[in-house]
């Protein structure tokens, strides 16, 4: 009792004396605790023998770390832990504890570097090794209470998500709603006027807000396959790893009780002051490791908790990221058809600008007249061809090179799908099943990629590259044909008219090269866009050659039956009593005589023919062997 009351009273003297006086205490404590003692009973205002720590100071936060009193966790409920008979886990101490604790143990190790004595003992360098790890063990409690405190308390909480989540869905259902019964809500400003008075400013403002929708079109798609391939949007097997990583910590923490009572009997039991002191403050220590894993699995727990709420948001994100990308698509394809009504206009008006340049041409008298009317009609055609590729490049083709690089991606994802089973999967005949249908599935896809959406992708790169070329040709051949012209124009003027007639041919040829250059760099994005979807197009055909190859290098070497055993052996006697039966059974119909079919005289003259003709066959090889064992004889004779 005497040593009981001596140790607690040297724990109350370390925390609140420096460990210079520690001796004297030590011998003040004793004689004070040994009087009460002697008539037995104790001090009532010591602390209990189980108290290693100072009283932590109940605070909110350390009311809000305490565990649920009847509650069982879930690994509890899967491992069969009754929560009565289960370990029990130390109480969560306030930030100013750890804060005080922390201070404490800097004080001490601060006192012990001092140079106190000349040769510091193996009990300070001990004593300070177990004090820098109590401040290892103090920042690992810090650590772990942020880390609950970020999970119990998110920055923004699952239910305002989802609340938030909900709202956009609705706006942009409506949005939908809208569209679906009149589409124009989706054009911008700029396609909301007359489409019969268009300027050039604003058919190049046209011609922008296509590209800004095709952009947020993109942006769309990349946003819902990016959401849609994100490994963290698989519930379950996050779900399992954090619950399967709360069982090992929920395992480490019931052993808490059984390795206390051994710090504690190691205290009880050690035979001097000084080991007396290690082991108490080792005892401290591992009070603060079995708090910092307590509060670690709180922590997990309030993840897991988390996750399960997040993991009920996936569904309402993927249904508002597809609702986006599907309004995106409307907004691309409205503004894409008011486009092509402007244009369709605008066609129409230059046909019928260049037919009537074409009636003042020949109806005009005049040299100079006509030369205007005629260059001017010439112009309008281009302008009308301008025009028409420009359409070509803002609308989406059949094959676009978004649905082309899909497509291909897709496959290449089928490709690493079917070497990820092959590899991971323990039975031989669900792969053979899988690479037997892979087998006759992807030769067929192959085939009728190359034999459709090659050609015509080839097809569209050598029409666009051959309409690209004419107009290149154009711009460096075609000065000198108007050149001619012009000549016989200037032949037929007189002097006075000449510089009216050339003043015209340069404002004309200046004009047309500037269509010409529209043309041009219309007609090179054109030819990019094919050669984009052909290269997809290539490379989803040499995707799946690859997988075709790779199915064929491994669908020789997966079994789809069971290998040799038992049962295989088993079967032989079956079989062979089955062979003996039926060899028997036509042995036997064999020698009845109405089984038997009536001799035809072709039959007999046949077998006779086959008869006669086995001799002259032999004779012809005898001969044939005599004539050539003679020439065999006859070269050495010939070679000298």
């Amino acid at each position: 009792m005497i040593s009981n009351c001596i140790l607690k009273r040297d724990l109350g003297v370390e925390r609140c004396a420096m460990l210079s006086r520690l001796s004297c205490q030590v011998v003040l404590a004793s004689f004070l605790v040994g009087i009460p003692s002697v008539f037995g009973r104790e001090d009532p205002d010591l602390p209990s023998p189980s108290s290693t720590q100072e009283p932590a100071v109940e605070t909110k936060a350390s009311r809000a770390a305490q565990p649920p009193a009847k509650s069982s966790s879930p690994a509890e409920q899967q491992a069969g832990v009754d929560p009565k008979n289960a370990a029990p886990t130390p109480a969560a101490p306030a930030p100013n504890d750890a804060a005080a604790a922390r201070a404490l143990a800097k004080e001490r190790l601060k006192t012990l570097t001092q140079p106190a004595e000349k040769a510091d003992t193996a009990q300070n360098k001990g004593l300070r090794e177990v004090l820098e790890e109590r401040l290892r063990k103090l920042d690992e409690w810090d650590a772990a209470s942020k880390a609950r405190d970020e999970a119990e308390h998110p920055a923004q909480l699952p239910e305002h998500q989802a609340s938030e989540l909900k709202a956009k869905l609705e706006r942009v259902r409506a949005s939908l709603d809208r569209s679906a019964k009149n589409s124009t809500i989706l054009l911008p400003d700029t396609f909301r006027g007359r489409i019969d008075k268009i300027s050039t400013d604003t058919l190049s403002e046209m011609k922008q807000a296509i590209e800004t929708a095709k952009e947020e079109l993109q942006k769309a798609t990349a946003d819902l396959d990016d959401f849609r391939s994100n490994p963290e949007r698989n519930a379950s097997n996050a779900l399992a790893d954090l619950r399967a990583e709360r069982d090992r910590m929920h395992q480490k923490c019931t052993t808490f009780e059984t390795l206390r009572a051994e710090r504690e009997a190691a205290v009880t039991k050690a035979d001097s002051a000084e080991a007396r002191e290690m082991a108490s403050e080792r005892l401290i220590n591992f009070d603060w490791e079995s708090r910092v894993e307590t509060e670690r699995l709180r922590t997990k727990e309030a993840e897991i908790e988390l996750r399960t709420k997040l993991s009920a948001l996936d569904e309402p994100e993927l249904q508002l990221r597809e609702a986006r990308r599907e309004l995106a698509k409307r907004a691309l394809d409205a503004i894409q058809s008011r486009f092509q009504q402007v244009v369709d206009r605008q066609q129409t008006e230059l046909k019928q600008a260049v037919a009537h340049e074409q009636v003042r041409a020949e109806a005009a008298s005049d040299p100079l007249e006509r030369y205007r009317a005629f260059r001017n009609a010439e112009l309008l055609e281009l302008k009308a061809l301008a025009l028409k590729d420009e359409q070509t490049l803002s609308i989406s083709p059949a094959m676009s090179l978004e649905t082309q690089t899909e497509l291909a991606d897709r496959a290449e994802r089928d490709f690493a799908s079917l070497q990820q089973f092959v590899k991971e999967s323990r039975s031989s005949a669900l792969v053979a099943l899988r690479l037997k249908n892979d087998y006759r599935r992807v030769w067929i896809e192959r085939s009728q990629v190359a034999r459709n959406e090659l050609d015509r992708a080839t097809n569209e790169i050598t029409r666009w590259d051959n309409a690209l070329t004419a107009v290149e040709l154009d711009i460096v051949s075609d000065s000198r044909d108007e050149r001619y012209v012009l000549d016989r124009l200037l032949d037929a003027l007189p002097l006075a008219r000449r510089p009216d007639a050339l003043a015209l041919a340069a404002a004309v040829d200046a004009e047309r090269r500037i269509y010409l250059e529209r043309r041009r760099t219309t007609l090179q994005k054109i030819v990019e866009r094919a050669q984009g979807i052909h290269n997809q197009v290539q490379r989803r055909i040499q995707i799946l050659d690859d997988q075709y190859a790779y199915v064929r290098t491994h669908i020789l070497w997966m079994p789809d039956t069971e290998p040799i055993g038992r049962a295989t052996l088993s079967a032989i006697p079956r079989e062979f009593r089955r062979l003996a039966r039926s060899v028997i059974r036509i042995a036997w119909e064999a020698t009845d005589r109405s089984n038997w079919g009536q001799v035809t005289p072709e039959f007999a003259l046949l077998l006779l023919l086959a008869l006669v003709l086995l001799w002259p066959l032999h004779r012809a090889r005898l001969l044939l062997n005599t004539w050539l064992e003679s020439e065999r004889r006859a070269q050495p004779h010939r070679a000298a």
